[in-house]
Parts: C-alpha cells; sequence; structure tokens
C-alpha cells in the first residue's frame, strides 16, 4: 500500500476533523473485506465515521442547475473532455432554457413544473429521480431553490455537494429550510 494523497482539515463549527487519504494496492495490501474489518477496530476506539471507496470507480452525479447557463456549461465542458471523471445520468432544472445544452452533450433534462403548490411533490420526486438513477453526488450548479428540511428533502441533502471555495452564509429564507449556496462550481 502507498499513499498517494493526503489532505486533512478541521472544522472550527461542527468540531469535526476530516481526512481524505488515497492509496494504491499493492502486492502486500490486504483484500478490501479484511482492510475494512482491520480499519473497523481502529475507528470504533476514535469514533471515526468513515468510508473506502473505490477510486477507480466514478461518481454518479446529477446536476440541478436554474437558467443561467454558465456554472452547467463549465461542468459539462469538464466532464466531456475528462477534467471531471464522473459520469452525469441527468440535469434537473426549474427551468427548461438549458435543456439544448444537456441534450447536446447526450445528458437527459429533466424539467419538473414547480410551483408553490406543486414544491413538495417535486421536491419528492427529486428525491425518486435521485435513487432510480443510483446517484451518488448532487451538485448544485446556480440552482436557485430552497430545499426544505421536511418531506423527504432532509434525504436530499445528503447527497448535495457544495464547493468549498465559493461557500458563503445564505440564509434560510424560510423557517425550517436549508439556503442553497447562489453559485456553482468553478
Amino acid at each position: 500500500m502507498f499513499i498517494t494523497e493526503a489532505v486533512h482539515y478541521g472544522d472550527p463549527v461542527s468540531q469535526r476533523f476530516f481526512m481524505r487519504t488515497a492509496f494504491t494496492t499493492g502486492e502486500f495490501t490486504p483484500a478490501v473485506d479484511a482492510f475494512t474489518e482491520r480499519f473497523s477496530r481502529i475507528a470504533k476506539r476514535f469514533q471515526m465515521v468513515r468510508g473506502l471507496h473505490d477510486g477507480d470507480r466514478k461518481e454518479r452525479v446529477l446536476i440541478l442547475v436554474s437558467k443561467f447557463d454558465h456554472c452547467l456549461n463549465d461542468l459539462l465542458y469538464r466532464y466531456r473532455t475528462g477534467d471531471l471523471a464522473i459520469e452525469v445520468p441527468a440535469v434537473v432544472s426549474n427551468h427548461a432554457d438549458l435543456a439544448p445544452l444537456a441534450e447536446w452533450h447526450g445528458i437527459p433534462f429533466h424539467h419538473p413544473p414547480v410551483t408553490p403548490e406543486t414544491k413538495r411533490e417535486q421536491e419528492t420526486a427529486m428525491l425518486r429521480l435521485v435513487d432510480e438513477l443510483d446517484v451518488d453526488l448532487v451538485v448544485l450548479a446556480l440552482y436557485m431553490g430552497l430545499l426544505k428540511k421536511s418531506g423527504g428533502c432532509d434525504s436530499l441533502l445528503r447527497y448535495v455537494v457544495f464547493d468549498l471555495r465559493k461557500l458563503r452564509d445564505v440564509g434560510a429564507e424560510e423557517p425550517g429550510s436549508v439556503g442553497i449556496v447562489r453559485h456553482g462550481l468553478a
């Protein structure tokens, strides 16, 4: 086993320590099951929440976007050129404006009609889509919505990825809601 990358940081708000270590396997590397079992003893001792992921497997990323195209265009360009080693099973938007861009890249586009009356129903449908498409991550590429922490959307939030370089406080505009960062990945 050879460590190829190690990244770690402490979050002062949650008082938690985060660490990501990438390594290559070799002749003396234990099998995944054996490694997981051995490491679980260490994790238990230090009360770690941990996961072991195959670095060669591409994450399945659902992109949520509003009607501005620059973030989606950048993500899809990087995806198409191989700069982002991901799979994009779909793009979802609360506006139909960017359907041609997704379709040009050969990616299914979903435009659920969202009104104040149908918002909760569409949030539930979004969670179903995450399950149906076997999504690992949800990227908010300038998605201007609020996801309520009720009715299933709190489950969707565990998939959401924010670009920490661009993260800023965006107070929730409604009680019980989560403010969504108003800019995407760069």
